[in-house]
């Protein structure tokens, strides 16, 4: 589950009807008419018990997040600009059983239980309708096109394309353990560890992929970060905020990895956050204490769930994406 994003960019860009056709390197947000808060929730289970609402997943997008709760149902918050947060699939229990999330730009996605994938929100460049049919098992939902991984470990890539970064995506017999959606390019990790980049290659974010085995991976907006298969931390690609000269040093020990718009999150072998790169939201001073099993970084924003399964958000609170945490 990733994140990816948003800010002014060398490629062409799409634009969402709904949405702001441009975003500023820094976001400063116009909150209000387009966010919605905690929906798909039924109203009858609305109580925060922590011995019976364990959270599947949480993935952070550029101005909302979902959380996956126990039960397999979907709870959203934050940006609704393109009904990415109102339009989650919500009926009968039988339809909304879910295992995993990720949340893009203006649309989300998910994994049903039975293998399937469902996106909505945003379709400008048919994103939502060009979702493929079968079974997978891992989805990362970027800018304007996602990537995902079929049971049988091949990728998957549809949506925008302007810099190939979806029919680029790698073809033949390899099977994939991982899968990140940037804004412009992909990334994803073979069974073997090896790792494969492709799409918009402006900062090396493509071609200076490491040699190294990974076990994780995330996309930034030109930058990734992974993890080594020492558990170490290794980020490329665009370094204007530190997000790459700033990582933990290699021999620190990480059990997962986030990359959001100019800034990376993690989870050290203590349970503890570690953020580094731009820190203009306070997505880095505003780090939380505690140990924590779960951490996504959207655009601007970051949120994570503690040992206790209490959902925590910092960082940029223009759409509500923080304050409209469960």
């Amino acid at each position: 589950m990733i994140a990816f994003f948003a800010g002014t960019g060398a490629c062409s860009e799409p634009v969402d009807s709904n949405s702001e056709q441009q975003d500023s390197n820094v976001d400063h947000g116009d909150a209000g008419s387009d966010v919605t808060d905690n929906v798909n929730q039924d109203p009858s289970e609305t109580e925060n018990d922590n011995d019976n609402d364990l959270i599947r997943d949480i993935d952070a997008g550029k101005r909302h997040n979902f959380i996956v709760e126990a039960a397999g149902g979907l709870r959203g918050w934050g940006w609704d600009s393109s009904d990415q947060v109102s339009a989650a699939p919500f009926g009968s229990i039988d339809d909304t059983r879910f295992d995993a999330v990720s949340a893009g730009q203006h649309h989300t996605c998910a994994i049903h239980e039975n293998g399937k994938l469902r996106c909505w929100g945003s379709n400008s460049e048919e994103q939502v309708d060009d979702t493929p049919g079968g079974h997978f098992t891992d989805i990362s939902a970027g800018g304007w096109h996602n990537c995902a991984i079929r049971d049988s470990g091949e990728l998957e890539c549809w949506g925008f394309d302007a810099d190939r970064q979806v029919s680029d995506a790698p073809e033949g017999d390899a099977v994939f353990t991982d899968v990140a959606a940037g804004r412009f390019h992909s990334c994803a990790i073979e069974e073997s560890g090896s790792v494969r980049c492709w799409g918009f290659d402006g900062e090396d974010q493509v071609s200076d992929r490491p040699a190294a085995e990974l076990t994780q991976i995330s996309a930034g907006k030109r930058f990734n970060c992974g993890i080594g298969e020492f558990d170490e931390v290794r980020c490329w690609g665009s370094d204007g905020e530190g997000q790459i000269s700033e990582a933990p040093s290699s021999s620190e020990s990480f059990r997962e990895i986030t990359a959001g718009e100019w800034f990376a999150c993690g989870i050290d072998d203590e349970h503890h956050l570690r953020c580094w790169g731009s820190n203009s939201e306070g997505q880095i001073s505003g780090v939380p204490s505690g140990e924590f099993r779960h951490v996504s970084a959207g655009g601007w924003h970051v949120c994570a769930i503690d040992m206790d399964d209490d959902v925590h958000c910092w960082g940029s609170d223009a759409e509500n994406q923080v304050d409209g945490a469960p």
